[in-house]
């Protein structure tokens, strides 16, 4: 079909909802769909890179830019949005904009709307049950079990409407895989070992902000010396920030990776660490907790390195893994079970070996990005 993906992200950029929206859109155009991404053109919050390369994604769908500055920028972006669309007519918008949705919507163009959190204030009051009404909406996808119950039960949304599907992620080596391989010109950091030479090498990668669990990732860097630690991600201040707290010999902070480099990276690890915290918060929305909804991308990104990852035990992330077969899983509240569990896969590389093989096969059997493509579009394509 021929698949328009509206999306408010700025892209290229840093934010974790513009590699999920650009992901999507390579998985969109993998499974054979004609697929256009249309964003706004802010060349003051865009980086100076090539999209493509940015991402590590082959060039299989096109990237239009609309005009989406000043104040009310994005709903003004979205009336452009689907003027644009109204105008190319295509057989499906997919979008994570309620107004771009809404919008299209209206107009009676098919529509899939994929959100990740509850919508606030007057989106959630005023804006969502417009959309319900629109004759143009075909599905509402969410992430988790607990996002689809709050729209059933709280937004009057019916079962029938709402789809759950997780967040996904390519295997590596996939026969026709969405991602293109890192640029020579961006070569993948060389990772110095922390702590004493031949040490166990425990990777974070991803954002450095509240809710992330950087402060347990070094409360375990201090009880286990033994090991090395390193995080990867963050904004400069961010680093500084966390690098000026914990002064501990065995920690290496390697700020920003590209999102084409990150599954490299993660190779060079034998541990990974995803501590979120009991309140998980996004960048920009400091008041915004997404831990009882969210499908961390960090999740399914371990999964496909083949490493053992040890995470959070959170609704959300207890509806992906299980605790010791695909992952294991630990109170984010208390250090003294994941010191135990780091320990017991340090001393045990067969353990570790077995948790990561199954976390790969979960993935490929569940969750990766064509498997997700498939359950969007079940039943419409």
């Amino acid at each position: 079909m021929n698949l328009v993906y509206i999306a408010d992200s700025v892209i290229p950029s840093r934010a974790a909802n513009s590699i999920q929206v650009m992901r999507m859109c390579g998985g969109f155009a993998k499974a054979g769909h004609r697929t256009t991404l249309v964003v706004r053109r802010l060349p003051g919050r865009e980086l100076l890179e090539d999209p493509f390369l940015f991402y590590g994604l082959e060039r299989t769908f096109e990237i239009l830019k609309l005009d989406g500055r000043g104040s009310s920028g994005k709903s003004v972006f979205a009336w452009r949005a689907a003027a644009w669309v109204l105008r190319t007519r295509p057989d499906l918008v997919y979008s994570r904009s309620l107004a771009a949705c809404a919008f299209c919507g209206l107009l009676g163009i098919p529509v899939i709307y994929e959100s990740h959190t509850p919508e606030r204030g007057f989106k959630g009051t005023r804006a969502y049950p417009v959309l319900l009404r629109t004759p143009g909406l075909r599905r509402h996808i969410v992430v988790s079990e607990a996002l689809k119950r709050h729209y059933v039960t709280q937004r009057g949304a019916s079962d029938e409407l709402v789809r759950v599907v997780p967040n996904g992620y390519d295997m590596p080596g996939d026969s026709s895989p969405t991602r293109a391989p890192a640029p020579a010109s961006s070569p993948v950091p060389l990772f110095p070992p922390g702590g004493r030479d031949g040490s166990l090498r425990v990777g974070y990668v991803g954002h450095l902000y509240e809710g992330r669990g950087i402060a347990l990732v070094l409360e375990l860097a201090r009880r286990v010396p033994e090991a090395g630690f390193h995080l990867v991600g963050g904004t400069k201040d961010d680093v500084e920030r966390w690098r000026r707290r914990s002064r501990l010999p065995n920690v290496t902070f390697h700020g920003f990776c590209p999102p084409a480099q990150v599954q490299s990276v993660q190779q060079t690890f034998d541990v990974l660490l995803a501590p979120y915290e009991t309140s998980v918060f996004v960048d920009g929305c400091p008041d915004l907790d997404t831990a009882q909804w969210m499908s961390p991308l960090k999740m399914f990104e371990y999964l496909a390195s083949g490493k053992p990852v040890i995470a959070s035990r959170l609704p959300a992330i207890e509806e992906i893994v299980e605790d010791g077969r695909s992952a294991v899983l630990c109170a984010p509240e208390k250090p003294d079970h994941w010191e135990a569990a780091l320990r017991r896969l340090m001393s045990s590389p067969r353990s570790r070996e077995r948790i990561g093989r199954e976390g790969q096969k979960l993935l490929a059997s569940r969750f990766t990005l064509r498997k997700r493509v498939e359950r969007v579009l079940e039943g419409l394509a």
